[in-house]
């Protein structure tokens, strides 16, 4: 359990604020979350799940990843073409 705690700690993650989010009903941590938007916290808090995300990676993932030509075009059309062309739909 352990095991499967650490491959998939970034979406535990995601749902334990999700629920603590939702659940306070006082509205603090939602007002602690605008706080921390100001003072650039999402900032900080991409660059470290990509360092923790750099840490934790195998180095034959990387080989494995470079080697797939073909998921990475697909990964890349993804984030650069239907993300941003979502969001578009989102504005």
């Amino acid at each position: 359990m352990i095991e499967k705690m650490k491959q998939h700690w970034f979406l535990i993650s995601l749902a334990f604020v999700f629920t603590v989010v939702v659940a306070d009903g006082s509205g603090t941590v939602a007002a602690l979350g605008k706080i921390l938007n100001r003072a650039h916290g999402p900032d900080i808090v991409i660059f470290t799940i990509f360092f923790i995300s750099g840490l934790i990676i195998e180095t034959s993932q990387i080989r494995a990843g470079i080697k797939d030509a073909g998921a990475t075009l697909a990964a890349l059309f993804v984030i650069l073409i239907v993300s941003p062309a979502a969001a578009v739909l989102f504005y």
